[in-house]
């Protein structure tokens, strides 16, 4: 295992999903990349740097979720284990499932619920599409797919 995405909403259900990275990438030899989203349905990464600027609520969000990410991962940075933190903006679990397959990720450690949790629901709607959505390298699960 060499790449692990965490997707980090300053929750406690991502702090454990941290936590829990931690201990995996510690036995594997892996690296770390925490990723937070900030929500946008806007096609943030094909607009010019001009069509951005007339959105300056959510460069203010980008950038406190920034700062906020930073001080995360030096907070909760594990001894020997790379820890890389990325900032999008966009639909959290499309750029989370984006992120993961531009970096090859083997693994990605979500928590259960965010911070919009509603009790009474099984899992959250990020972790629902994320799963959906996810390409999974698994042997099991390409032999799987090939009896379809």
């Amino acid at each position: 295992m060499k790449r692990i995405v965490v997707p980090i909403d300053f929750s406690q259900y991502a702090e454990n999903a941290f936590k829990t990275a931690v201990k995996i990438a510690s036995k594997g030899d892996a690296s770390i990349t925490c990723v937070n989203v900030v929500y946008s349905e806007l096609e943030w990464d094909r607009m010019s740097q001009g069509d951005r600027g007339k959105h300056p609520e959510l460069l203010d969000l980008a950038a406190e979720a920034e700062d906020k990410l930073k001080a995360f991962v030096q907070e909760h940075k594990a001894q020997d284990i790379p820890v890389e933190a990325i900032t999008l903006v966009g639909l959290p679990a499309e750029r989370i499932v984006e992120l993961a397959k531009k970096q090859a990720a083997d693994l990605i450690v979500i928590g259960a619920y965010g911070k919009g949790h509603e009790s009474g629901k099984y899992i959250g709607g990020t972790i629902q599409r994320v799963l959906r959505h996810a390409h999974c390298p698994c042997p099991r699960c390409e032999k799987s797919d090939e009896l379809k």
